[in-house]
């Protein structure tokens, strides 16, 4: 009896050990619940977060996206579940968020509010000074240094908000609706510092409702719908899905009569035919050729706004 005791003992230590041995160099959050009231807004979600990814946490309004945020901040409580950084609580100075809504000193210079925020982070006068003279050159703003936000533009205003994130050198970047107010220019600036910030192993959450940007610089995608984590997919396996779109755009009146088709979704005059893999599609693009209500039709592999289209 003692025996079989001690070896019990063993195996639970033995699972210990393996969960926090997974959980170190990653942010873990397990079956967080989360209500407020009578509304339960976080129905028991669980992701990993490892360093060096950009994870992107997408869903409508009141999917439970804020509620995530903030309690992976520690600004709300969890009623249930755990959020760990290398299998630990989370300090906050751990933390750079940039939210939706801005939050700037408008009337005070740039340079200025930022070397503030900086040694308000821990930083020193020289090395705060330092920080935010690599950052704003970095991102294109040097003729802002000493203008206050106020007469920038949003845009501008906008890169202003990500380096104030920075400033305190977070492992954890929370970034809610980054692209917000930024031209395709300014949006390739922001892709080009968060690979950047990738390369040194941060670990980067983002929401946004711009799903192109999301497709091309995330690692993995997590799709909310009332508080319930419904997909979990990386970039990787969504590349090597054998699945393809063949989308067909016509002038109203073409009609599939294919069999080939696992699922068919109409938006105005395009026709989205998923179908099971590469050789297939060619087929079905084969018997459009001929077809004199086609105006254009192209074969593609799946995006992260194909599944949240299934799931919807």
């Amino acid at each position: 009896m003692e025996n079989i005791s001690f070896s019990v003992f063993l195996r639970i230590i033995q699972q210990l050990l393996t969960i926090k041995y997974q959980e170190i160099n990653m942010l873990a959050v397990r079956d967080v619940q989360k209500s407020y009231g009578n509304k339960t807004v976080l129905k028991g979600i669980s992701f990993t977060a490892p360093k060096g990814q950009i994870i992107s946490l997408l869903g409508n309004n009141g999917s439970g996206k804020t509620t995530t945020f903030r309690c992976i901040m520690g600004l709300s409580d969890c009623d249930k579940g755990s959020i760990r950084y290398n299998g630990r609580p989370i300090e906050r100075k751990r933390f750079g968020y940039l939210p939706e809504e801005r939050s700037l000193f408008y009337d005070v210079p740039v340079f200025t509010q930022l070397k503030l925020l900086g040694q308000l982070k821990g930083a020193d006068s020289e090395e705060a000074s330092l920080t935010a003279d690599y950052w704003i050159t970095r991102m294109k703003i040097e003729e802002y240094r000493n203008q206050i936000p106020l007469r920038m533009s949003k845009g501008n205003q906008q890169k202003v908000q990500l380096i104030i994130c920075l400033m305190g050198k977070p492992d954890i970047l929370i970034l809610d609706e980054p692209w917000t107010g930024l031209d395709q220019n300014n949006i390739g600036i922001f892709r080009d510092v968060l690979t950047e910030l990738k390369t040194k192993n941060k670990i980067i959450l983002l929401s946004s409702h711009q799903y192109q940007p999301v497709q091309e610089i995330c690692d993995r995608y997590l799709y909310l719908k009332n508080g319930e984590l419904v997909i979990n997919e990386t970039k990787a396996h969504l590349l090597e899905m054998p699945q393809r779109i063949v989308e067909i755009e016509h002038d109203g009146r073409f009609i599939y009569q294919g069999k080939e088709a696992v699922r068919t979704t109409v938006h105005g005059r395009i026709v989205k035919l998923w179908v099971s893999n590469d050789e297939t599609a060619w087929a079905v693009m084969e018997k459009t050729r001929n077809d004199s209500s086609v105006i254009s039709a192209r074969k593609r592999k799946l995006t992260i706004n194909d599944l949240i289209e299934v799931s919807k």
